[in-house]
């Protein structure tokens, strides 16, 4: 640093040497005031805001790379003030049960609402559902809720607005669908993956929009998009794609059919564990061997992760002002027992980002490691992480932001 220009200068103009160090002082003074905690830091949350057992009960049956799911249990924030905690549970005592039409197996779909600020349950909802497809995600105009081929939209008090299974098209067979909601929450998309009887397989795409639940557009595109990292802006839907060996992003505005390329990861590409998210409509963070953060095709941040660390799969949560991220690591050991290969996880974190000031600003330990449900949600403001560690979820206060207008004597002064 020394023997930068600005250090040059002072050299050259000895006699205002005191007076521009005294300012750069005041300016470094403040910053770190400003900026202190947002250093990062390495804890386990050992003094969350509240931490409570959400989860009635842990369920027989571990999958394999159990942390990386969400379909058996998760969390959301509704809004700055809400969380909503979901289970899968079982309940053999439903199967005989004529109450109602959803009740078709043992495995129901349990939802709380819970207050932000304490973890005290506010009310509860539940569904029949199935062994897997379950999924809730919230958006502007409040939750939906996937309960295996069945959509219910319902209101940010959990009231069931409308339900609509999916339709069986007879020349048409749907194998799965997903849900990506934008990180703004105003649009949601619903991707079917479909095969028709040639067998060959299609993506019929339909947009809600999030503040009122109305449809936007609709369209269908031959190759189906499946088993591929992707995500939604307000407009326009991206994913992660090999070509020639290299990972690539492709970018497509809603209906257009169209794909554009807007960056080239740099080296071999990733065939471990991705974590890709569009953040805005011309910024997106893409997490492999390290997190890269790009925005109008150019690269903004790179952090290399440790050794050994991989980012858990599908997993990431950005704040609705599309400034603070969050993602986790995991470290993956494999056990051989009579040629039996079995890999088990030996340490889980999560990473936080400032994505305007360009670093990482928390990291929390998960411990003790989950052992069947694990997940993680940052609130719309990014003021709050939520953390599910098989039963109990425990909420932590991240560093609080500094505004652009604070970093602008900063940058001037760079200048």
């Amino acid at each position: 640093m020394g023997d930068g220009p600005f250090f040059g200068r002072l050299r050259e103009r000895e006699a205002g040497c005191i007076g521009t160090l005294v300012g750069w002082i005041v300016v470094i003074s403040i910053s770190t005031c400003a900026l202190g905690a947002r250093q990062p830091s390495e804890s386990a949350c050992s003094t969350p805001m509240w931490s409570a057992a959400l989860i009635p009960k842990l369920e027989p049956g571990r999958t394999h790379r159990y942390w990386e799911g969400r379909e058996d249990a998760g969390l959301a924030y509704l809004d700055n003030e809400h969380l909503i905690v979901h289970q899968v549970h079982v309940d053999f005592g439903q199967l005989s049960s004529r109450e109602s039409a959803d009740v078709s197996s043992p495995f129901r779909l349990q939802a709380s609402l819970v207050d932000g600020s304490s973890g005290k349950p506010l009310l509860t909802r539940e569904w029949g559902t199935r062994s897997g497809g379950s999924a809730i995600v919230v958006n502007h105009a409040g939750v939906i809720v996937r309960t295996g081929d069945t959509l219910r939209l319902l209101s940010s008090d959990l009231v069931e607005l409308q339900k609509s299974p999916l339709q069986h098209d007879d020349a048409e067979r749907l194998i799965d669908w997903e849900i990506q909601v934008s990180a703004s929450r105003r649009s949601v998309l619903f991707n079917q993956y479909r095969v028709n009887e040639k067998n060959a397989g299609l993506s019929q795409y339909s947009v809600l929009d999030g503040e009122t639940f109305e449809d936007r557009e609709a369209w269908e595109e031959v190759p189906a998009l499946r088993n591929a990292a992707f995500s939604v802006s307000d407009h326009a839907i991206a994913y992660v794609k090999r070509l020639h060996g290299r990972d690539q992003i492709v970018i497509s505005e809603f209906g257009s059919k169209k794909w554009n390329a807007v960056w080239h990861r740099a080296g071999e590409g990733c065939n471990d564990s991705k974590v890709f998210a569009m953040v805005t409509g011309n910024s997106f963070v893409y997490a492999c061997k390290e997190l890269s953060f790009v925005a109008n095709g150019k690269l903004q941040m790179r952090e290399k992760f440790g050794k050994g660390e991989e980012p858990v799969n599908a997993k990431v949560s950005v704040a609705e002002n599309g400034r603070v991220i969050a993602i986790s690591l995991s470290r993956i050991n494999v056990r051989l027992l009579n040629e039996d290969r079995t890999e088990y996880l030996s340490g889980l974190r999560v990473v936080v980002y400032d994505l305007v000031l360009k670093k990482r600003i928390q990291t929390v330990v998960i411990s003790p490691l989950p052992k069947q449900y694990y997940d993680f949600a940052l609130s719309p403001d990014g003021s709050k992480l939520a953390i599910l560690n098989d039963r109990s979820v425990s909420v932590c206060e991240m560093p609080g932001q500094v505004s652009e207008a604070q970093l602008e004597p900063l940058a001037e002064q760079k200048d």
